[in-house]
């Protein structure tokens, strides 16, 4: 007898349906890293309680997704962008499919346990995928719903203060999103406001500007290939050999901002236009990277600075107010403000590279690796790994 399951549809809309930046990180790492594998690991910092239905339901979600395929219509919009080739939109993701096999899941006192291993340029696809569907299965398997009129007074609110205030703000709530459909609400609401979105289906949908270059994972992997020291001088470098200055936002805090800024060098700053603060006090960040730039001589008014952490509108507004007319541009990233604002408490999770493997080599051994970031709270990894990359990198412990 089949087995019947309360969500029989794909929460996740199509192969599109995810952030911009994993598929500008998956290009750069097929160009380079084919051969390497990567772990990926969940974290519910929340601790929320699952039981074994709600593992099913995911586990079936996660084998609908195996069915999926990036749209057409989808790859045609992606292929006005001069950065991604003709083969890799019509060759590699037209003919993508997710292995369901790579990812694992178990239930541990009531903790949701999830495991991503495989080649890491699509492994690392998984993350936005689960995330999302994570999130809506939690309230629709909770019986929790969102208060629609809540979220769109709240949200029109939102969106006046942006166009008041003159705000560059971008909406990044794929991860955490409350649903699919609050989602796709928010964008068809604001798309003529925000400057674009991370999400790759509803920039489509919707025609407006899709936006991303890297994560963390970026970083992370060139920690498990090249080692701590290297990490951040090869992600950049790499980063341009494929891009140029065209996706030049360089994301700083994986292995601290102040790490980063050592490796920032004049070259790298004049192939970078703007620089991303994701964690610590952003205020002190910003000024960070303005007294970088005036110590190589590159004036910060030619230079985008964008924020992306836990951001409101209110808090993008405050530090507009203090970096206007310092830099060319202040821009904000907001996700789960935008997304998940609707009445009910967003899932406080995360899902991040553990380990990375070289395949290539005589004796292939998994290598862990970290994400430090400028809050102690942020930092991923064991606590071994995390160690040994503050001593490498003179962080104090």
């Amino acid at each position: 007898m089949t087995k019947k399951f309360l969500v029989g549809r794909c929460i996740v809309q199509d192969l599109s349906d995810t952030d911009f930046y994993k598929l500008t990180m998956m290009y750069a790492m097929m160009l380079f890293f084919p051969h390497v594998w990567g772990r990926y690991e969940f974290t519910d910092r929340g601790k929320t309680q699952w039981n074994e239905r709600m593992v099913d339901e995911l586990k079936h979600q996660v084998k609908l997704i195996g069915g999926l395929r990036f749209s057409s219509d989808v790859l045609r919009t992606l292929a006005k962008f001069p950065f991604l080739p003709h083969h890799f939109l019509f060759e590699t993701l037209k003919n993508l499919r997710m292995d369901p096999d790579e990812v694992q899941i178990s239930l541990e006192d009531g903790r949701l346990k999830v495991v991503v291993e495989g080649p890491i340029y699509r492994a690392m696809l998984w993350e936005i995928y689960l995330m999302s569907t994570i999130s809506e299965l939690h309230y629709i398997l909770n019986d929790l719903h969102p208060n629609w009129v809540l979220f769109q007074e709240k949200l029109q609110i939102k969106l006046e203060k942006i166009l008041r205030y003159g705000l560059f703000v971008a909406e990044y709530g794929t991860r955490r999103r409350q649903s699919f459909a609050i989602h796709d609400t928010a964008v068809r609401m604001g798309m003529n406001i925000f400057v674009g979105t991370s999400n790759v289906w509803l920039a489509h949908k919707y025609g407006i500007k899709v936006l991303g270059t890297m994560a963390h994972e970026w970083f992370m992997l060139m920690q498990g290939i090249f080692g701590t020291r290297s990490a951040n001088r090869m992600g950049l470098e790499f980063w341009l050999k494929v891009y140029g200055s065209r996706l030049g936002t360089a994301l700083t805090d994986t292995f601290t901002t102040e790490a980063f800024l050592n490796d920032f060098t004049y070259d790298f700053a004049t192939g970078f236009d703007s620089l991303r603060q994701d964690s610590g006090d952003p205020y002190v960040i910003g000024e960070m990277f303005i007294n970088h730039w005036n110590q190589l001589g590159i004036d910060p008014l030619t230079k985008t600075t964008m924020f992306s952490d836990s951001l409101n509108i209110d808090k993008a507004h405050d530090l507009d107010a203090h970096f206007r007319g310092r830099v060319k541009r202040v821009a904000s990233g907001i996700g789960t403000d935008i997304t998940n604002d609707c009445g009910l408490t967003p899932l406080n999770m995360v899902i991040k590279l553990a380990a990375v493997k070289d395949m290539s080599r005589v004796t292939p051994r998994w290598v862990d690796v970290v994400k430090i970031s400028d809050h102690p709270g942020k930092a991923r990894g064991t606590a071994e790994a995390i160690a040994s990359t503050k001593y490498e990198l003179g962080i104090a412990a």
